[in-house]
């Protein structure tokens, strides 16, 4: 920002995935009396500052890094110069948990995604395939299966940001052991 003379504006803070370009832009700045002649994008960590009025950068690491955008008008006044920050969060994925491997012998199982995090602390959805066809969604859900078998079950978390890693799996697997039945045949 400037002090009643040029104006820098740097923009609305962005997330991004790692490696996937942002498109800085200091549209909204202005010279008060001068045109702007230079615009340079200093980003903490990325050695010396890319110059012009749009720049497109990508982050290899997540984390939250801070751009700085500083304008200087053609007139050269002290009023000339502006500076504005943002901040880029480069996106943590999640990580889901679907818990150990299970052997019941009742078609019932309760199943616990509770040990899945979000390193951002961004808000997860959760989906369980059952590996028989069936589907739910939450954090703790309960399922039945008609038959005996191994099934493998899916877990799938989103942390709900659109981006390119927001989601991760994790597969539990599930042997249901039926009871025998016994069958003594028919009464004489």
């Amino acid at each position: 920002r400037g002090d009643a003379g040029t104006m820098s504006e740097a923009g609305v803070d962005m997330v991004a995935a790692p490696g996937e370009a942002v498109t800085l832009d200091a549209a909204g700045s202005f010279g008060a009396e001068g045109e702007i002649m230079e615009f340079g994008w200093d980003m903490a960590g990325h050695g010396r500052p890319v110059m012009g009025a749009t720049a497109r950068q990508g982050f290899a690491a997540p984390g939250v890094y801070e751009v700085q955008l500083t304008v200087v008008d053609d007139r050269q006044a002290l009023n000339g110069v502006a500076r504005d920050t943002m901040t880029v969060r480069i996106n943590n994925p999640p990580v889901a948990e679907a818990g150990a491997d299970i052997v019941s012998d009742d078609p019932r199982v309760v199943f616990d995604a509770g040990g899945s995090v979000d390193p951002d602390g961004d808000g997860l959805s959760y989906r369980w395939n059952f590996g028989d066809g069936a589907m739910a969604l939450g954090v703790r859900v309960t399922h039945t299966y008609e038959n005996g078998g191994t099934y493998p079950v899916v877990l799938s978390v989103n942390d709900n940001t659109g981006l390119a890693n927001a989601t991760d799996t994790d597969t539990v697997v599930v042997s249901i052991n039926r009871r025998p039945m016994a069958a003594a045949g028919p009464s004489r």
